[in-house]
């Protein structure tokens, strides 16, 4: 799903989800809440078990999922406004968004509005469907039929309006879809284990070669090639990233036994962890390497995390013992500035869109894991509140907000 994070300045979004069977002291109950950082008083919006929080890339709209009857709530940051769906993804400017109802027969069909939800179009009634992904232009998006446990049948590209059909793949049993930076292409990993290419006008061919683990193309800002992150199995150390050509299929290992490798989001640059845990950054086309810091072998976690302007990377260094020590590093200069002292275990979650707070976690025993924020600099260090074990934080790309899953049982 196209799904974005955002809304009004200096509001962090907080949700709970699923039976709490370990909480940590001080936790919430479960629902989703709003909370002023500044104040640091929850506002709680919804009541139960919720997951999955998102924002609509305009800051109009958030959602969450039920983990009890699978369907998610979109509704307004006052929660004055609410609308019930199976499935949906918005438009990459935030102003349209494709869904399929709530209904009891569920996937299909779909409809495309405006973000006011005002005059919808119907696209299909075909059974089991959903919409997908937008292309980056947002003149076209993609949706699949004929959905199973896991997959679709068929990949079709509509116009905005939803009109003007036309499928681009019927084999392979398509899971995950990704357009190509200038939206003449689209990545569909099937579920016979092969990658396919597809675009409007033109007969999809698969790429050479299965895969076999976590499948996820990143195009290159050229793209004339993509990588696939997680491909095989991991080893002591990682995955490896192997960059694939378009059209021919070529493949080339461009990170062995990475345990991180990520684009930044403007795709001009590239972060990695490689087998020797050495945090490197260069260049999307291997230029200007740049070696950053040693992150050690203690900590194997979610990793780097890039600003939503791609001038900074927020990461880790060894702290004492066991522990680890946050920091931020200015990509044009490779500067590293450290947040925290290292004496407790911090994880990254990522930077503000304005880039002046960073949101981490902390955990001990005594305390569990909590939602901790820091200024860029360094100062005014806060607890924000007590969370779950498999809770999952996003900062919204437009302002000083923060989402965030709470969740006790993965």
């Amino acid at each position: 799903m196209a799904l974005g994070v955002v809304c009004a300045a200096t509001l962090v979004l907080l949700v709970s989800s699923s039976a709490l069977a370990n909480p940590s002291p001080g936790e919430p109950a479960e629902g989703l809440y709003v909370v002023d950082p500044a104040a640091g008083t929850p506002k709680l919006l919804i009541k139960g078990e919720e997951d999955q929080v998102t924002w609509s890339p305009d800051g109009g709209w958030l959602s969450v999922l039920d983990t009890n009857d699978f369907y998610f709530t979109i509704l307004d940051p006052s929660g004055a406004s609410s609308h019930r769906v199976d499935s949906f993804a918005w438009s990459n400017d935030g102003s349209k968004i494709a869904y399929t109802p709530d209904t009891p027969s569920r996937n299909g069909p779909i409809y495309v509005s405006t973000s006011t939800w005002s005059n919808p179009e119907l696209v299909t009634r075909a059974p089991d469907s959903g919409p997908l992904a937008w292309a980056p232009d947002d003149r076209h998006f993609l949706y699949g039929t004929g959905g199973g446990s896991c997959c679709y049948q068929t990949l079709v590209v509509v116009t905005s309006n939803g009109s003007h059909p036309k499928t681009v793949l019927k084999t392979g049993g398509p899971y995950r879809t990704v357009w190509s930076p200038d939206g003449r292409l689209i990545a569909a990993v099937g579920d016979d284990q092969y990658i396919y290419l597809a675009s409007v006008g033109r007969r999809a061919r698969r790429l050479p070669g299965k895969w076999s683990g976590f499948v996820d193309p990143q195009w290159y800002p050229d793209g004339k090639s993509f990588v696939v992150y997680g491909a095989g199995g991991p080893s002591a150390a990682g995955f490896d990233a192997v960059q694939v050509s378009v059209p021919a299929g070529a493949r080339k290992v461009v990170c062995r036994n990475c345990s991180e490798f990520g684009f930044s989001p403007d795709r001009r640059s590239i972060e990695y962890v490689n087998s020797k845990r050495t945090l490197w950054v260069e260049n999307a086309d291997g230029t200007a390497r740049r070696r950053v810091a040693e992150v050690g072998s203690s900590f194997f976690g979610p990793g780097s995390v890039w600003s939503d302007d791609s001038t900074a990377l927020l990461t880790v260094v060894p702290g004492s013992g066991d522990n680890t020590t946050l920091a931020i590093v200015d990509r044009a200069t490779g500067k590293l500035t450290r947040l925290t002292d290292g004496t407790h275990l911090d994880t990254p979650i990522g930077i503000s869109a304005d880039g002046h707070l960073v949101a981490f976690e902390r955990f001990a025993q005594k305390t569990g894991h909590e939602l901790w924020l820091v200024a860029s600099d360094g100062t005014s260090l806060r607890k924000i509140m007590s969370f779950g074990t498999c809770s999952e934080v996003a900062w919204s790309p437009k302002a000083a907000l923060l989402a965030v899953t709470n969740l006790d049982d993965c």
